[in-house]
């Protein structure tokens, strides 16, 4: 299938009636498609499963009928027609073909006449009769044509061939139909997104090597403009210029096969002898492997010597060829889910009666600016951040008097309240809405805007920033979390201390953040009334819609939540979060594990919204449980019971465990927290889980997972660095544990 044909597929659905019979529903469009795919009984199945095939293919064409459908047919009949016969209905049953009409070829003519429809594969010369067959019979080696595609007469064929190209049997070739079809095109409906991408953009440079005609072209247009700029001007200025003074070129590092092995591939193509076409395949595929290797070596190479391009070294291995159609849910399907799950109770932020904040300088700006990264994708109307890092200084000047105005008046461009998904299955096999993931995109001018903000606000926030959080922070790693938690469990356990950990799972937590209860946190972190007015500015009356490949979705209102893909998101989440949990810790002074060292005591660690929390007994455990929900749910904060793991190395703990409010968490002996593995028990899971995960999603074995000189032929392999991290764990853990500030050297 033809990839921009794919695209434009909508309401895809598939169905699977029987081992013999499956259909596809989909839109093209606006008009309504039914194919489908059949495997008639073989000779030795009687004739009463035929009849029952039948029966159920006419049921179902009728229903197309009914919802206007336009059905085609394909597949294995089982059944030969033959050569024409001089009282054949030639529209209906085609021109040529080849061998001796049977009993069942004439089921199927009248099966075909009865529904009103037409044979493609055998619309045609009578010149085509020799190469019509589809199946070499294996009983005689005899030609024969049981492989046909029916359709209704609204889908003409064009062109029908039979080759090799797919290996579909050594006794069966692969049957093709190029097809016409008259749809309604005026109803068509496409993305609201039609610009140009920007992404990896690069201005035409002068004999200096600058690019002297982009920046002169902005400056140009910002003089004769005057002084009243707009969001809008300056997004359609760099669309121009760019398109103008500047071109797109992405960076491929895929593997392109040579012209021989091209030529291998045509020649298989075209071969009709079995034994020939099975020894190119052992060719073509022992000469792809060998210029596969030569293309890898050369890649890794030439990345190895920039320091720059280590970043790249996974876009080398190997990828599977092909594409994945996925059944997609609706667009509004899609939109409905993330409208419910942004409901909320917003609350105006009224005017301050005193602006504290200083006008953004061209300092800030430069800064906002480089901060932003390259190669990214671009935004709705296409721009990237490449646009902007080359605007010269006189542009930079104009564009801070827009966000300065903002930033007085509160007044932001109606578009950067306007976010758009896109909607990314999790897995190969996802189906309904909840197996997606949103991915948001903002506009590039509120990005800068957003970072000039973040310049504001980031030390106050840091600073109010506990020991426990150590995500979006920059002297912080997760590792260190890790390691605390596993030298916590052991000590405890060598000292025959029964402890209780709860791993908690909140539900969508970025994007369930309460409002109010965000402004009210910001301002108890010592963020200016002002920041807080202007950050209330940008969030009041936001919508969105889904993206889908042939049309967009209905807008819904956002009500909650932190907005994905904003540098401000992540500082916004942890400054709630911390706000709430500062409360429950007040509510829990008397507990935690004081370790001796006159710091606070050691209660809970977290990395963003991944949140772990210590007891000592069961009921302690379930109290502290309770607490922490009610503070959490004070700020919009669900609790997803279902995910969340109760760890114990209690002698005979139960099953689970309940707490006074009725929750029910489920008890495991050792949990992935972080990516690693936590131990309760006595068995060690966590190396031989970063061995086997090695091992399976990076065609390691387990030999070559072990030990530092494989450190680099890890790295090359695209292990992620918390795996390796684990695996210098065994070799280097005391000089490690002496270097680590705050918790970490507590427990050593």
């Amino acid at each position: 299938m033809v990839e921009k044909f794919g695209e434009q597929l909508a309401d895809v659905s598939f169905q699977a009636f029987s081992p013999r019979l499956c259909t596809l529903d989909f839109t093209f469009r606006s008009q309504l498609f039914r194919a489908f795919s059949v495997y008639f009984p073989t000779t030795w199945d009687s004739d009463e499963a035929i009849d029952e095939l039948y029966d159920l293919i006419d049921f179902l064409l009728e229903d197309c009928r009914t919802s206007e459908r336009i059905p085609f047919v394909g597949g294995d009949f089982n059944a030969s027609i033959g050569l024409r016969r001089p009282d054949d209905d030639t529209d209906a049953l085609g021109a040529y073909g080849v061998g001796a009409r049977n009993a069942r070829g004439q089921l199927l003519i009248e099966f075909v006449l009865r529904n009103g429809l037409h044979i493609l594969s055998r619309q045609g010369d009578a010149e085509k009769n020799a190469d019509s067959w589809t199946c070499r019979r294996a009983m005689d080696s005899a030609l024969v044509q049981i492989d046909f595609l029916l359709a209704d007469f609204r889908l003409q064929c064009r062109k029908t061939w039979c080759d090799n190209c797919v290996g579909v049997g050594l006794d069966h070739r692969s049957l093709h139909c190029t097809i016409a079809c008259a749809v309604k095109v005026g109803s068509r409906k496409l993305p609201s997104a039609a610009h140009t991408s920007f992404k990896g953009w690069r201005p035409t440079l002068d004999q200096d090597g600058k690019p002297s005609a982009y920046q002169q072209h902005l400056v140009n247009n910002v003089a004769n403009h005057g002084r009243n700029f707009s969001a809008e001007f300056f997004e359609e200025l760099l669309e121009k210029s760019a398109a103008k003074f500047g071109s797109t070129s992405a960076e491929n590092v895929n593997f392109k096969p040579s012209a021989a092995l091209k030529a291998m591939r045509v020649q298989r193509r075209s071969t009709q002898n079995p034994a020939e076409r099975r020894s190119l395949s052992f060719a073509i595929r022992k000469k792809h492997r060998q210029e596969t290797r030569e293309w890898k070596s050369k890649e890794v190479n030439k990345l190895l010597s920039h320091p720059a391009g280590w970043k790249h070294l996974r876009g080398v291995q190997a990828k599977v060829s092909g594409r994945v159609q996925l059944q997609e849910p609706a667009e509004d399907e899609f939109a409905s889910m993330l409208e419910g799950l942004f409901q909320g109770c917003p609350q105006h932020v009224p005017t301050p009666t005193c602006l504290t904040e200083v006008l953004f300088d061209a300092t800030e700006l430069d800064k906002s600016i480089s901060k932003l990264k390259t190669n990214k994708s671009s935004d709705e109307r296409g721009l990237a951040a490449e646009l902007l890092k080359h605007a010269p200084q006189e542009f930079r000047n104009a564009l801070l008097t827009l966000f300065n105005d903002v930033l007085e008046f509160g007044s932001p461009p109606s578009t950067w309240r306007r976010t758009i998904f896109n909607m990314l299955p999790k897995s190969a096999k996802s189906k309904s809405v909840t197996e997606y993931r949103p991915i948001a995109s903002l506009r590039l001018l509120y990005k800068v805007f957003a970072y000039l903000l973040l310049g504001r606000i980031e030390d106050k926030l840091e600073a109010t920033q506990p020991e426990e959080q150590h995500a979006f922070r920059g002297d912080y790693r997760l590792e260190e979390h890790l390691l605390t938690a596993g030298m916590f469990i052991e000590k405890t356990r060598a000292q025959n201390i029964s402890i209780w950990a709860i791993s908690l799972d909140l539900s969508k937590a970025f994007d369930r953040i309460d409002w109010p209860s965000l402004w009210t946190a910001l301002r108890a972190h010592g963020v200016s009334e002002q920041i807080v007015w202007i950050l209330s500015c940008l969030y009041q009356g936001q919508s969105g819609h889904v993206r889908g490949k042939s049309k967009s979705s209905k807008e819904f209102d956002i009500l909650a939540g932190v907005r994905q893909g904003c540098v401000l998101s992540p500082r916004l989440f942890c400054c709630v979060l911390e706000w709430a949990m500062a409360k429950w810790r007040r509510r829990v002074q008397s507990n935690g594990f004081d370790l001796g060292d006159g710091m606070r005591r050691l209660l809970d660690l977290r990395f963003a919204d991944d949140v772990v929390f210590f007891a000592r007994t069961q009921e302690e455990a379930a109290h502290l449980l309770d607490t922490l929900v009610e503070e959490l749910a004070k700020v919009g904060l669900q609790l997803n019971a279902s995910k969340t793991v109760a760890l114990t190395t209690q002698a005979q703990p139960p099953d689970s465990l309940r707490t006074p409010q009725g929750k029910n968490i489920k008890r495991v002996d050792c949990h992935k927290w972080l990516g690693c593995i936590l131990e309760f028990s006595c068995r060690d899971q966590s190396l031989s889980h970063h061995v086997h995960a090695a091992t399976m999603l990076y065609s390691l074995t387990p030999s070559s997972a072990v030990g530092l000189q494989h450190v680099l032929y890890l790295i090359l392999k695209g292990v992620p660095c918390r795996c390796i991290c684990t695996l210098i764990y065994i070799f280097c853990i005391h000089i490690f544990v002496h270097t680590l500030p705050g918790y970490r050297w507590r427990l050593k």
